[in-house]
């Protein structure tokens, strides 16, 4: 394999010049320029990446902490964060911390030795051993927070607006007529999901009906914790005639709970979840939820990064994105999915 000196004798310029010429530092004259790229082809000369994060200090690495990469939520982010990334000519390396704390801290604890540029994080719950870790590593390294945040940190974060999502979920039921209206919430301590509590909660008073603890459960985010609490929902003296998921997965689980039992969605009960993850408009019936914008959340959350890297004094900025209601047919019988309208434009329905 060649090295930079090789380059350097064939293009007759001195090997700092290769380097200057290589990372688009300094001024170079153009024929000299012309001549150590005619020697990079001619030797088919690759850059140590290694040898060039030693020198520049930059590992053009960043770091992304997820709580849980099954989660079909995730992916589109992912592909935001990875999409936007490559247009600063950074790549992404991905931990799962798999809703665990002290895996989380564990990944905290090695960042902070600075093998990577910055850090895109979604945390588990948070908790002082946590939002102490990550001040002391944005001390070092610029850190963004994504669809979760931690009430205590100052840092950049791009979330959703979950309160709006689900009071307009809840609105949603409620224009339907529906009043006894169950809610599945996530694991206790989990900002976001307090305030999909709190939307739902708003919505409920505002229409004038009573808070009822008994059709409140928690969930785990799974579809196995939506079969759980749906199945407790069920078993009431007075069952729901609607339920409102804090997640699509935990929708899901409903869905299959409410089928087993053989009763007909929605007429006997109606469901809709949060995300809008792809499966949600594949399942039958299509569930209806609130879309947040996955995408643009990582495509946001890579440029406060960037922007972090490249000035590392800047101000924390905070960015919260509006969700969409998306209306399919396990709330509303006569809602044509986005599969239906595929099938009609292709000849497939009547």
């Amino acid at each position: 394999m060649p090295v930079i000196k090789e380059v350097a004798e064939l293009a007759k310029v001195s090997p700092s010049t290769v380097s200057r010429v290589l990372n688009g530092t300094g001024q170079v004259r153009q024929e000299t320029r012309e001549a150590v790229l005619r020697a990079v082809e001619q030797l088919n000369y690759r850059p140590n990446p290694l040898a060039q994060s030693l020198r520049n200090k930059k590992t053009r690495l960043v770091a992304v902490l997820l709580p849980d990469i099954t989660n079909p939520f995730f992916p589109e982010i992912v592909r935001g964060l990875e999409d936007t990334a490559k247009g600063y000519g950074y790549n992404i390396i991905l931990g799962n911390t798999d809703e665990n704390r002290e895996k989380e801290l564990e990944y905290i604890k090695a960042l902070s030795n600075r093998w990577v540029d910055g850090m895109i994080f979604s945390s588990v719950s948070g908790g002082r051993e946590v939002e102490k870790r990550i001040v002391e590593l944005a001390r070092v390294l610029p850190v963004v927070l994504i669809d979760r945040k931690l009430e205590a940190l100052s840092l950049s974060s791009v979330i959703v607006d979950n309160f709006r999502g689900a009071y307009d979920a809840t609105r949603h039921l409620i224009s339907l007529g529906h009043r006894r209206i169950g809610f599945i919430g996530g694991p206790p301590g989990i900002p976001i999901f307090n305030d999909r509590l709190n939307g739902y909660l708003r919505a409920l008073e505002e229409a004038g009906i009573e808070r009822d603890n008994d059709i409140i459960q928690g969930g785990d985010l799974k579809i196995k914790g939506g079969c759980l609490a749906t199945m407790r929902l069920l078993e009431l003296p007075h069952p729901p005639t609607a339920i409102f998921a804090a997640n699509d997965l935990m929708a899901i689980g409903a869905i299959r709970i409410i089928k087993k039992r053989k009763l007909h969605i929605p007429g006997d009960v109606a469901v809709i979840g949060f995300d809008d993850i792809p499966l949600a408009s594949q399942i039958t019936p299509g569930l209806s939820t609130v879309s947040q914008p996955s995408h643009e959340i990582g495509a946001q959350a890579m440029q406060l990064l960037m922007r972090s890297i490249k000035s590392p004094r800047a101000r924390s900025k905070h960015i919260v994105l509006a969700p969409k209601l998306v209306v399919r047919k396990s709330t509303d019988i006569n809602a044509e999915d986005e599969i239906e309208v595929f099938l009609r434009e292709n000849g497939e329905l009547d």
